[in-house]
């Protein structure tokens, strides 16, 4: 009989779990995250110790800077041009237009408070009184003879619709150049009182009698 063969010592060979691209791209992006947030640490304590060099007037400053800067976007934040602001414009436009018509018919002066006080126009908001009438302004028939005097009453109707579509349109960009100005404004402001303090500093030492002759008079 052939001698029975002896078992193998060595380990079986165990199949290495396949790593997938999702584990892969984790570690990855485990290691620029990490390399962030240290660097934001490192710039924060770089910002206190900065900070904690400042002398007593340059605390000063950054205080009265921050406070500044709260009053700025405080100020900003209540005038800054909005949809409604546009609206009443609007609709205050639209009345007078009205008003100057209906005095010409009527041969006698109507003002734009007279007109809010008609059934027409009484518990309208500034919206619904600007697209009613800027809707009956261009449904107006100028082949019409009737309607052929009402031609200057549309095209100033009709205008008026033009330029504030434009700025309800551009109302976005002009809200963000009102705080870009309200920033350089506020900027200005604290680099000015910088150079003040300064200013006041240098001119104040000069007035003060030097080291030198201190010593000389010693």
């Amino acid at each position: 009989m052939p001698p029975a063969a002896k078992p193998s010592t060595t380990p079986p060979r165990t199949a290495k779990a396949p790593v997938t691209k999702a584990a892969v791209a984790k570690r990855r992006s485990a290691k620029p995250s990490r390399a962030k947030s240290l660097g934001i640490a490192e710039l924060k304590i770089k910002l206190v110790r900065n900070l904690n060099q400042m002398n007593g007037w340059l605390r000063l400053w950054f205080m009265l800077s921050i406070l500044c800067g709260i009053v700025f976007i405080t100020f900003a934040i209540n005038s800054l041009p909005n949809s409604g602001d546009i609206q009443k414009a609007w609709a205050q436009e639209v009345l007078q237009v009205l008003a100057a018509d209906m005095s010409k018919t009527l041969n006698k002066e109507v003002s734009p408070a007279e007109l809010k006080l008609i059934d027409s126009f009484r518990g309208k908001s500034d919206k619904e009184i600007t697209r009613e009438w800027t809707t009956a302004a261009k449904n107006i028939n100028l082949d019409d003879p009737g309607q052929k005097s009402l031609t200057a009453y549309k095209a100033n109707v009709l205008n008026i619709e033009h330029r504030y579509h434009e700025k309800l349109d551009n109302l976005f960009n002009e809200q963000m150049k009102y705080v870009f100005i309200a920033f350089l404004l506020w900027f200005a402001t604290s680099i000015a009182v910088l150079v003040l303090g300064y200013s006041v500093a240098w001119i104040y030492r000069g007035f003060k009698p030097s080291n030198s002759l201190q010593n000389n008079k010693g």
